[in-house]
Order: C-alpha cells, then structure tokens, then sequence
C-alpha cells in the first residue's frame, strides 16, 4: 500500500511538472485581465493580451517552482499557473487615467514590508 501511495505522488509530481505553465501564458492571462479591466470587452481583451504578451511589454518576473508557477510584479503576485493554466491574481488592476503602473521615482506605491 505504501509503495502504491508513493507511485501515485511521484506521477502526481511528474504530471504537475510538464503541464506547468510558461511565462508567456502568464502574460497573456495578466494581459487579458488588464484589457478586460480597461473596458476593451471580452473579445477585444484577449487580442490585446494576446498582443502584451508577444511584445513582452509587462515587466512580470517569472517563478518557477516545477509543481507551480507565479508571475510577480513589484512584489505583488500577478498570476498563479498550474496545470497548463495561469490564473491572474485580485492583485491585477488596470491603471487609472494619468497613473502610472510604476513610480519614476524608483519608489514603490505600497508598504513592501
């Protein structure tokens, strides 16, 4: 039983592994939900995802975790992927008129601590 249980995890461990999701499909979920926010529509949000994450215009730093992977952004989680799906996070939001989706100063618009 035991070896049973311990072949199951380890195919488990595997499947995870190859079905983890890229950074570009993380970019194309972050870049959808950003377009969807923006008022484009449904349609329109997906080619201009499709778009953001082939010009690779997000600065997203990805992470792979072999079992898992997220997409950070100024500290802030962006998109979990899993299974070959990334999801974006609530921390996604369009930027508002006139906000810059970064500080010129350097500094960051939250508490990072």
């Amino acid at each position: 039983m035991f070896r049973l249980g311990f072949l199951l995890l380890i195919v488990i461990g595997v499947l995870l592994a190859i079905t983890n999701p890229g950074k570009q499909q993380h970019q194309q979920a972050v870049g959808q939900k950003l377009a969807q926010q923006s008022g484009l529509g449904e349609t329109f949000g997906a080619a201009a995802g499709d778009m953001l994450a082939k010009a690779d215009l997000l600065p997203l730093t990805y992470q792979n975790y072999f079992l898992f992977s997220k997409t950070t952004m100024h500290g802030r989680t962006m998109s979990i992927g899993l299974l070959t799906k990334a999801w974006p996070t609530g921390e996604v939001r369009a930027a508002a008129p006139g906000e810059l989706p970064f500080d010129p100063s350097g500094e960051l618009p939250f508490d990072a601590n």
